[in-house]
C-alpha cells in the first residue's frame, strides 16, 4: 500500500507542477505576441516608408496622376468653325 499512496502523491505533485505550469504559461504566449506585434508594427512602418519615398520620387519625376493638369482644347478660331459646319463635321 505504501508504494500505492506514493505513487498517489506523486501523481498529485505533477499535477500542482502541471497547473502552476499553465499559470504562467498565458503571461509567456503574451509575453511571444508582443514581441511578434512589435516585429509587425515595425516592418509595416518601414514598408510605409518605402511607399512614402517611391510616391515622392514619382511625383518628383512628374509620372504621378494626381498632380497632373490635362492638357486645356484648342480654341477654334471663326474661320476654322466655319469651314467644320461646312464639311458637315457638327459633332466635334
Amino acid at each position: 500500500m505504501n508504494e500505492g499512496n506514493q505513487d498517489e502523491k506523486k501523481e498529485q505533485t505533477n499535477k500542482v507542477q502541471e497547473t502552476q505550469e499553465e499559470k504562467q504559461n498565458p503571461i509567456d504566449e503574451a509575453k511571444k505576441v508582443l514581441e511578434e506585434t512589435k516585429k509587425a508594427t515595425e516592418l509595416m512602418r518601414e514598408e510605409r516608408k518605402l511607399l512614402e519615398e517611391s510616391k515622392a520620387k514619382a511625383i518628383l519625376a512628374g509620372r504621378a496622376e494626381a498632380g497632373s493638369v490635362p492638357p486645356k482644347p484648342k480654341e477654334e478660331t471663326p474661320k476654322e468653325y466655319a469651314e467644320r459646319v461646312m464639311r458637315g463635321d457638327f459633332n466635334k
